[in-house]
């Protein structure tokens, strides 16, 4: 079994890595591009949502409980 110290520093290692590939994620983009397409320009449609389809059955289950 690993030590705790040995399990804090590996979680302690990846949490920088995601947060550093976090953080330059996007900054390849250059200017032009940025200018090139506006943001929303171009676009149509509804959007519909119904929320969670991970968390509904078990809103379902809590809703049966509760009347």
């Amino acid at each position: 079994m690993k030590s705790p110290k040995l399990l804090a520093a590996i979680a302690a290692a990846v949490l920088i890595i995601v947060v550093a590939a976090t953080l330059l994620a996007g900054r390849g983009e250059t200017q032009e591009a940025k200018q090139e397409a506006p943001a929303g320009e171009g676009l149509r449609g509804t959007l519909v949502g119904g929320g969670s389809t991970f968390l509904n059955p078990q809103m379902q289950a809590w809703s049966r409980k509760f009347y």
